[in-house]
């Protein structure tokens, strides 16, 4: 069992992270580095890239002493269009609302900088509208499945959370004070690379 883990929020403003081509520059700091290798390093991006191996690509020019510039790694992308999108009211999860959702990804959140850790897909599973939610003091997630799930959720102001077991065993929930009215980017992934079958229950307080 992985040991309980205190809900993380993260408040980076962080916009959409995409792959994309690139070139390489002198990696800060690194002052000796191969004559020659800046063309290498860019050929190794392009041909990597083409065959969907961008992270090989930046590691190897890191090797040869330059630091990619103009690549990133794929990461959540809160704009992405959602498996799912729904439109409740505060009033309308006052009763728990149930989903059904293939928890994991082939992103690794831990090569997105400070956004947790586990694996999520780039876009959200599920978009949540939400309307009239002044009154209630609290938005409730958790996700249950038979796999270990984390939570990623990025709220209307843009701000980032993130979860892994902080409820019941090995269930992930996340808990907002004072919700706002907007659009709510929900990912359920899992801890390991293998993914499962999953529950995610939202409700408010």
């Amino acid at each position: 069992m992985v040991p309980r883990r205190a809900a993380l929020a993260v408040g980076m403003a962080m916009s959409g992270i995409t792959r994309q081509r690139g070139s390489c520059r002198p990696a800060h700091g690194h002052r000796r580095s191969l004559p020659g290798m800046r063309g290498l390093c860019d050929l190794l991006i392009v041909l990597l890239q083409a065959v969907d191996m961008t992270r090989a690509a930046i590691l190897v020019c890191m090797f040869l002493g330059f630091a990619p510039t103009g690549v990133a790694l794929a990461c959540p992308d809160g704009d992405a269009m959602a498996a799912e999108q729904y439109r409740f009211t505060g009033r309308n999860l006052w009763s728990p609302e149930r989903f059904r959702v293939e928890a994991g990804g082939h992103i690794a959140l831990t090569d997105c900088g400070a956004m947790g850790w586990g694996y999520v897909r780039q876009a959200p599973d599920m978009v949540f509208d939400l309307t009239r939610m002044r009154r209630y003091r609290r938005l409730h997630l958790r996700s249950y499945a038979e796999c270990d799930t984390v939570l990623l959720l990025r709220d209307p102001s843009g701000q980032w959370f993130f979860d892994d077991d902080s409820g019941v065993g090995r269930t992930a929930s996340l808990s907002l004070s004072d919700p706002l009215d907007g659009s709510y980017a929900v990912w359920v992934g899992s801890y390991r690379p293998e993914g499962c079958e999953a529950q995610l229950t939202l409700e408010s307080f």
